[in-house]
């Protein structure tokens, strides 16, 4: 059975209406190549989206996540809307989470995961989808390319960076 799609000759995204003479029908692989092309010649975000979920490449959830990262990367804050945001978070107080996360009162301390739940928890990876783009990207972090060490000023001890200042420096335990 051949699919044919609707497409927007000029899509919605970049102003095209849905009039007769904007629409085309297309099987889903012409769609899909359309789209590709579209992206590669005006780099929209919407172009791109649509040409890897109608190829396949990408699963309706990757689709979900690229729409909320694209559209919010493009919201642009006035002035006040930003100074309201800030005073929205003036005097909120967050849970003190020392000794939360890998200390004695970390629920899981002390335990280890068994074969079993180490193989469900594998299971379920594998069946997770990533773009090729996710896949490059974490490749290339593990691949031989050394972890910045910094040192504490106050106790001297050397870490990775996020660890280090969430840890130490203003928060090191011999300041306390």
């Amino acid at each position: 059975m051949n699919t044919k799609h609707k497409h927007h000759i000029i899509p919605k995204h970049a102003g095209g209406s849905n009039d007769q003479s904007n629409i085309v029908e297309l099987s889903v692989e012409e769609h899909a190549q359309a789209h590709k092309e579209l992206y590669e010649k005006y780099n929209r975000w919407q172009d791109k989206v649509a040409w890897k979920g109608l190829s396949g490449r990408i699963g309706k959830e990757e689709i979900i996540r690229m729409k909320h990262s694209e559209s919010a990367k493009a919201t642009i804050y006035t002035e006040e809307k930003r100074r309201n945001m800030s005073l929205g978070q003036l005097g909120k107080k967050y849970p003190d989470r020392k000794g939360k996360c890998g200390g004695e009162k970390n629920n899981f301390h002390g335990k280890t995961h068994s074969e079993c739940s180490k193989r469900k928890m594998s299971d379920a990876a594998k069946g997770r989808l990533m773009s090729e783009e996710t896949r490059r990207k974490m490749s290339k972090a593990t691949k031989g390319i050394p972890k910045p060490k910094i040192e504490c000023p106050h106790c001297g001890k050397i870490g990775g960076s996020p660890q280090m200042k969430r840890h130490h420096f203003d928060n090191c335990q011999t300041l306390h």
